[in-house]
């Protein structure tokens, strides 16, 4: 996967945080079989995982990622997430030049791992410089990629 093929994977991640409000680890999550995703008008996503990040000695399998039940939820509970069009169509594009993981994730590294957070967050910073005014960058205005779950709330 190249650097272009990398940043077009986390503006997908981030619509999903943005269109959907879905937590990062919900993102990094995000399952084929989550997705039902029409030819036109609104879709849906069925929460049942998350993949938060972790010190590796802190988690049980000893990866940074250890998949989890979703947030404030038992093991078996779901989510249902209505999402709107234009992320039904960011999925489907995505879906259709990317395919998904050997796990079914939609969202990986080019070695079918779980983008960090740090690289997301690092490209973030950036995003933030490209599209916000100098003055805007340096307020707390869409600071960190979460925030994209706050903005879902007002949208």
């Amino acid at each position: 996967m190249s650097a272009a093929n990398v940043l077009s994977v986390l503006e997908d991640t981030f619509a999903c945080m943005y269109f959907g409000g879905l937590r990062p680890a919900e993102a990094a999550g995000l399952r084929e079989k989550d997705c039902h995703l029409p030819n036109d008008g609104w879709g849906l996503l069925t929460l049942e995982k998350t993949a938060p990040q972790s010190n590796k000695q802190f988690t049980d399998s000893g990866k940074a990622h250890d998949e989890r039940r979703l947030k404030h939820r038992d093991q078996k509970v779901t989510r249902p997430v209505p999402i709107p069009p234009e992320l039904v169509t960011i999925l489907r594009d995505h879906l259709d030049q990317y395919g998904v993981g050997n796990d079914g994730r939609l969202f990986r590294t080019r070695t079918g791992g779980v983008i960090s957070g740090s690289a997301y967050a690092m490209a973030w910073k950036e995003a933030r410089t490209y599209a916000l005014a100098p003055d805007q960058v340096a307020s707390p205005l869409a600071a960190r990629p979460y925030d994209l779950r706050h903005a879902a709330v007002s949208l």
